[in-house]
C-alpha cells in the first residue's frame, strides 16, 4: 500500500493518524525522514506522541545519518526522543551507537553516549573507553561515570590518569575519583594521592577525595587526611567520613583506631543529622575500640524523642546489649505507638536473649 508522506501535512487530523498508522504498519523505513522532519513542526500533543510510538518501534532499524539527523536537530523535543528511542533499542543498534560516538559533532557524540549508558557489552565498554579521549568534557565524564557503574577494572589506568590532569574541571575530577572508588583497586596511584592532598582544601574536592581514599587508602594516609580536615570543617562531612572509615575497617582486618581519630570520630556522632548515621558511626567505634561506651549512648538515646535515634539505638543494642536492656526496651515497647519501633525492640529482645541464654 503506498504511503503518501504529504498527508502528514493534511488539515484533516485524521489524515495525519493514518498515514502515521501506514509507516508503522509497513515498517517503512525510508519514511521516517519525513516523519522525524514533521515531529519538529507538529503542535498537536496527541499527533507528536503517536509518532514517538512509531519512531520507538523504527528509529533502530534506521543508518546512522537518519539518526544523527534527529538527534542534530534543534528541536529539543525531537533530540530527547531520539535518544530515548536508542536506549530501548536492543544490542543490534551498539555499532550505530558507536559510529555516532565519533561524529563530528560534540552534542551527537554526547547523545550516542548516553544511549549507550543502559547497556553493558564487551563492544559498549570499548566504545566508552575509547571515548576518555574526546576533547569534549562532558563526553569524557558520562563515559568515566558510567565505566564506574560498570566497575570496569580496564578503565583504572585510564581514569587516574585523566584525573590527575582534570584540574581545570573540578566536575570531571570528582567523577574519576568516584568511578575508582566503584571500581574498586588493590592500592591507591600515589601521584593521585598526591594530587588529592594538594587540592583537598578545596571543599568541591572533599566528599570524591574521601570516597576514593576509604577504597583503596591506607589507614595512616586516610587518618591523616581526617584528622586535617576536622580541623576545618569536619562536622560537615561527618557522614563521609563515617562511611569512609568503615570502607576502610572493611578493608583491613583487625583494625584498631588510634586513640586522636577516636576522639574525632565520637564527637561527630554528635553532629550527624539521622539516627541511621549515627548507628554505623557507634557501630564503628564499638566494632573497633569501646563496647561499653558505645552500649551507654545507645542506653541514653534510647530516650530520644527523634524515632529515628531510637531505632539507630535499638539496633546497637541488638548486637552489643545486655539483660539490663532487654528490660529496658520493654518498658519501651508499653509506651511507644510506633510499629517500626515495636518490631525493632521484637528483633533486639530476641537477639539478646539468643546471646545471653
Amino acid at each position: 500500500m503506498t504511503i503518501n508522506l504529504s498527508d502528514l501535512n493534511a488539515q484533516n487530523r485524521e489524515d495525519k493518524i493514518a498515514v502515521i498508522d501506514k509507516i508503522r504498519e509497513q515498517k517503512s523505513i525510508p519514511s521516517l525522514d519525513a516523519l522525524i522532519n514533521h515531529l519538529q513542526e507538529e503542535t498537536d500533543r496527541a499527533i507528536k506522541e503517536k509518532i514517538v510510538l512509531v519512531l520507538d518501534e523504527l528509529l533502530p532499524k534506521a543508518g546512522a545519518d537518519c539518526i544523527g539527523s534527529m538527534i542534530r536537530s534543534e528541536d529539543a523535543f525531537t533530540r530527547n526522543c531520539a535518544v530515548e528511542a536508542l536506549k530501548k533499542a536492543d544490542d543490534t543498534i551498539v555499532p550505530i551507537l558507536g559510529k555516532l560516538s565519533v561524529d563530528s559533532d560534540r552534542d551527537v557524540r554526547k547523545f550516542a553516549i548516553d544511549a549507550l549508558t543502559t547497556r553493558d557489552t564487551p563492544e559498549v565498554r570499548s566504545i566508552l573507553r575509547d571515548r576518555f579521549e574526546d576533547s569534549d568534557p562532558n563526553v569524557v565524564y558520562t563515559a568515566v561515570e558510567y565505566m564506574g557503574f560498570l566497575k570496569d577494572v580496564e578503565s583504572i589506568t585510564s581514569i587516574e590518569r585523566i584525573a590527575i590532569n582534570a584540574e581545570n574541571n573540578p566536575m570531571l575530577f570528582c567523577s574519576c575519583l568516584e568511578a575508582l572508588a566503584r571500581i574498586g583497586t588493590s592500592s591507591c596511584n600515589m601521584d593521585l594521592m598526591t594530587y588529592c592532598k594538594k587540592v583537598g582544601e578545596n571543599s568541591l574536592f572533599r566528599y570524591s577525595i574521601l570516597k576514593y581514599m576509604g577504597s583503596c587508602a591506607s589507614y595512616e594516609i586516610v587518618e591523616s587526611h581526617i584528622l586535617d580536615l576536622q580541623g576545618q570543617s569536619g562536622e560537615v562531612f561527618a557522614k563521609e567520613i563515617i562511611d569512609t572509615m568503615e570502607a576502610v575497617c572493611q578493608r583491613v582486618p583487625d583494625l584498631r583506631i588510634r586513640p586522636k581519630l577516636k576522639e574525632v570520630l565520637k564527637r561527630l556522632i554528635f553532629s550527624v543529622e539521622t539516627g541511621e548515621n549515627r548507628y554505623e558511626l557507634a557501630k564503628l567505634l564499638a566494632d573497633n575500640l569501646d563496647v561499653e561506651e558505645t552500649r551507654a549512648a545507645a542506653r541514653l538515646d534510647l530516650k530520644s524523642n527523634d524515632a529515628m535515634v531510637v531505632l539507630a539505638a535499638i539496633e546497637i543494642l541488638n548486637e552489643y546489649g545486655q539483660r539490663s536492656d532487654i528490660i529496658a526496651m520493654e518498658k519501651l515497647a508499653e509506651e511507644t505507638d510506633s510499629d517500626e519501633i515495636l518490631e525493632a525492640i521484637g528483633d533486639a529482645v530476641e537477639e539478646i536473649g539468643d546471646r545471653i541464654s
